[in-house]
């Protein structure tokens, strides 16, 4: 929640979160509680794309999309979820595909916006996506954080948890 204390469109911004308030917060699933989970909310939102040249008459400073990829598992919905084994957050080959196809690596990478209907989605993000070697992401969490000071800053206008839930939109 304080990644995003300063903005207007921020759903929580008047309820500030610290561990004694997370840990008051019902259980839901094990070890998944209230303040794990995404917010229920209504909006719309829409990204317009155009060609480069274009964007470069539009603006000094557009911003390019390099790549962009999405999987499926079996049996599954249009997000990566379902998966034989549940730290997967992607079918094997994509995430390297995207990395190769936007020609970066997760060093190339200054900060991160990742789907987090969950809170768990965000560190078995990190190990899906390379910034964290498998089984390690909560050491990198406790270690480096995801604020905004964090060499990896990580969904830094509040994401699903705190900003709203507007199924991924609002991450763009």
């Amino acid at each position: 929640r304080d990644h995003a204390r300063g903005s207007q469109v921020f759903a929580m911004r008047e309820r500030p979160l610290d561990l004694e308030g997370y840990l008051a917060g019902r259980m839901i699933s094990t070890p998944l509680r209230l303040y794990d989970y995404c917010l229920e909310s209504d909006g719309a939102a829409a990204v317009v794309l155009t060609r480069a040249d274009d964007a470069r008459a539009l603006r000094d400073d557009p911003v390019w999309l390099l790549a962009a990829h999405q999987c499926l598992f079996a049996h599954s919905e249009p997000i990566s979820i379902y998966p034989d084994d549940v730290l997967a957050r992607s079918v094997p080959g994509n995430v390297e595909k995207l990395y190769a196809d936007a020609r970066v690596s997760p060093a190339d990478v200054s900060f991160a916006q990742f789907y987090d209907a969950t809170s768990f989605m965000v560190v078995s993000d990190l190990e899906t996506y390379g910034f964290a070697a498998r089984g390690q992401a909560w050491r990198r969490v406790l270690d480096e954080g995801t604020g905004p000071d964090a060499s990896l800053p990580v969904n830094t206008h509040g994401g699903h948890l705190s900003e709203g839930y507007i199924h991924g939109m609002n991450h763009i």
